[in-house]
């Protein structure tokens, strides 16, 4: 189909289905064809267009969650932004945590991304209680920061008045790159 045809197919379709009853076997019927419908256009369609992004939000407004995660994913990773926030809102309602938290490590761990970005990971994983990730990645982007910056003061607070091993060695080799060669 072409963008026109399909706009006019989603259109047609979606007039029929808002007018039948809430829960007629032909409201299903035409919601099931909606989805093929969707999923045929959007299966060759370049998604980060606007017109497939409309089927999707289409497959999202009809509760094809499952159907729409392989799109939602390819927005969050080509838009970002509004998509990225959505694409962890649908794995959420999908029950999938640990692909939340995978997604979270993969973002904070991205050093092209901002530190901010990455710090907004590590935070949504102290959230959810992965704690180990999320002091991975402040050591990370704390790294790269001053010594008296947020990464790092985040940093020392989560590691609290006595750090373990692994952290009183961060400190060590930091002190020692920052008082240079002996």
């Amino acid at each position: 189909l072409q963008p026109v045809e399909a706009a006019t197919l989603r259109s047609v379709l979606l007039a029929e289905y808002r007018a039948q009853p809430g829960d007629s076997a032909q409201r299903t019927g035409i919601r099931d064809e909606l989805v093929q419908a969707a999923l045929a256009w959007l299966a060759t369609a370049d998604v980060r267009q606007d017109e497939p992004q409309s089927w999707v939000h289409l497959l999202l407004e009809l509760g094809a969650t499952r159907e729409a995660r392989p799109f939602v994913a390819s927005l969050a990773g080509s838009l970002g932004g509004a998509w990225a926030v959505r694409h962890v809102e649908l794995l959420k309602t999908l029950g999938e945590t640990e692909a939340v938290l995978a997604l979270w490590r993969a973002q904070g761990q991205d050093a092209a991304r901002p530190a901010a970005e990455r710090i907004d990971a590590a935070n949504s994983l102290l959230a959810a209680g992965a704690r180990a990730a999320a002091l991975a990645i402040y050591q990370q982007v704390a790294a790269q920061e001053a010594p008296d910056s947020p990464p790092v003061q985040q940093l020392l607070h989560l590691w609290g008045p006595r750090p373990g091993p692994e952290a009183v060695e961060w400190l060590a080799s930091r002190a020692r790159e920052a008082s240079g060669p002996v």
